[in-house]
C-alpha cells in the first residue's frame, strides 16, 4: 500500500530516489576524507580531523540557515539543489590540491547537505496523509540503507582509479542521476 502511494506522488517519489543517490554516489565520499587527506594533501592526524569535520561544521551552519530564512514554497528547491550542491562540492574537493581550499569547499558541502537533509523527512511528512507516513518513513529508511553498498562501490573504485578519482567519479554519478529525477 505504501509503495503503491509512492509511486502516485511524484514529490515523494523524487525524495526517495534522490535519497538513494545521496546515500550511495554522496556520503561514502567521506570514508575517502583521511586518505586523501593524507595521502595527496600531505596533512597530518588533526588536519585531517579539521578537514573532516568541515562538513559537519558546514551541515551545522546550513541548518540553522534554513530552520530561520527557508519559507514552504521552497522545500524542494532547497532539496534538489542541496543535494547537487554537495555533489558538486566534492567534485571539487576531489580535485583540490590544498587544504584551505579543500577546508572551504567540504564547508560549502555542509551547507549543501544540510538542505538535503533538514528537508528530506519534511517534505514526506509534509506531503502524505497522516495514516501513510510511517510506511513511507519506512522506505526512506530502506533507501537510506543503500550506503554500505556506496561505501563498498567507492571502495572498489579507490582501489582502482585512487581515492580522489574514487571521489570523483563517484560525485559525478550522483550529479547525473540526480539530473534525471
Amino acid at each position: 500500500e505504501g509503495l503503491r502511494y509512492i509511486r502516485s506522488n511524484r514529490s515523494i517519489s523524487m525524495v526517495l530516489t534522490v535519497t538513494i543517490v545521496m546515500n550511495f554516489f554522496g556520503f561514502p565520499f567521506v570514508a575517502m576524507v583521511p586518505v586523501i587527506g593524507e595521502q595527496l594533501l600531505g596533512l597530518n592526524p588533526v588536519y585531517i580531523g579539521i578537514l573532516v569535520s568541515a562538513e559537519g561544521s558546514g551541515a551545522f551552519l546550513g541548518a540553522i540557515v534554513a530552520a530561520l530564512f527557508v519559507q514552504r514554497a521552497h522545500y524542494h528547491l532547497l532539496y534538489a539543489y542541496g543535494a547537487a550542491v554537495f555533489l558538486a562540492a566534492i567534485l571539487i574537493f576531489s580535485l583540490s590540491q590544498n587544504f584551505s581550499l579543500s577546508l572551504i569547499i567540504l564547508l560549502i558541502a555542509g551547507f549543501g547537505v544540510a538542505g538535503f537533509s533538514t528537508m528530506q523527512g519534511t517534505i514526506i511528512f509534509l506531503e502524505a496523509p497522516p495514516e501513510m507516513r510511517s510506511r513511507i518513513l519506512g522506505v526512506l529508511a530502506v533507501c537510506i540503507g543503500v550506503s554500505p553498498i556506496g561505501l563498498l562501490n567507492i571502495g572498489w573504485l579507490a582501489e582502482w582509479l585512487g581515492p580522489d578519482w574514487a571521489v570523483f567519479v563517484a560525485s559525478l554519478g550522483g550529479l547525473i542521476a540526480i539530473s534525471y529525477s
